[in-house]
């Protein structure tokens, strides 16, 4: 068992995925989310655990948006403190990571809340969710 946190939502700006190179990114922006995981119960140890594959955003209108996977290197933007999940590392009992993850957001728009939904509601029709402040 893990106690979920999430701790910030910082914004990018649009140029930052211009190296993407390609036009289906115009009018988006990169929201990069943190949340704090805490290893609490469980198994002595686990490997692997993929904490922000739970982990939503919603916009103030209630809309989804989608998580961006940027295979390799990632953007060049990512923030120096952005960690991603890693399936190969080992949690013991009370180990605590922060992870990050990118998410695309409108231009025009405002990312309103973090959602986390595991398991027992995979469509996302009743996630846990925090404000976005």
């Amino acid at each position: 068992m893990f106690t979920i946190t999430p701790l910030k939502a910082t914004p990018g700006k649009p140029t930052d995925l211009d190296e993407l190179d390609d036009p289906k990114y115009k009018g988006w922006r990169p929201l990069w989310v943190y949340v704090n995981a805490k290893f609490v119960d469980g198994d002595p140890q686990v490997k692997g655990p993929m904490v922000m594959q739970d982990v939503g955003v919603l916009l103030d209108d209630n809309v989804p948006v989608q998580r961006l996977l940027v295979i390799h290197s990632g953007l060049s933007s990512k923030p120096v403190d952005c960690t991603d999940d890693d399936p190969d590392a080992f949690w013991k009992k009370g180990d605590t990571h922060t992870k990050c993850d990118l998410w695309l957001v409108p231009e025009t728009k405002t990312a309103a809340a973090i959602t986390y939904s595991r398991g027992w509601d995979q469509h996302q029709t009743h996630p846990l969710k925090w404000t976005v402040g």
